[in-house]
C-alpha cells in the first residue's frame, strides 16, 4: 500500500483525514470499541485502519496506473 498516490500530496492528505474520520465513525458502530481520548492507542489505531481502508478503496476505484515523480 505505501507509495505515490496518483493525486499527489493533496489526495494523500484528503484520504488520510477522511479515512481517520471513517474509522472513528464506523468501527465503534461495528465492533463496539468506542473512541477514547486523543492519546489513547485505540483512537490512533481506528484512524490508521480507517485511512488504510479508504486508500484501498481509492486504489480499487481509480486503478493502479503508474505514477512518475516530477
Amino acid at each position: 500500500m505505501p507509495g505515490l498516490v496518483s493525486g499527489g500530496w493533496p489526495t494523500s492528505l484528503a484520504l488520510g483525514v477522511l479515512g481517520a474520520l471513517l474509522g472513528g465513525r464506523l468501527d465503534p458502530a461495528l465492533l463496539g470499541v468506542g473512541l477514547g481520548t486523543f492519546f489513547e492507542p485505540q483512537t490512533w489505531l481506528l484512524a490508521v485502519i480507517g485511512a488504510g481502508v479508504l486508500v484501498l478503496v481509492y486504489r480499487a476505484v481509480k486503478g493502479r496506473r503508474p505514477t512518475t515523480r516530477r
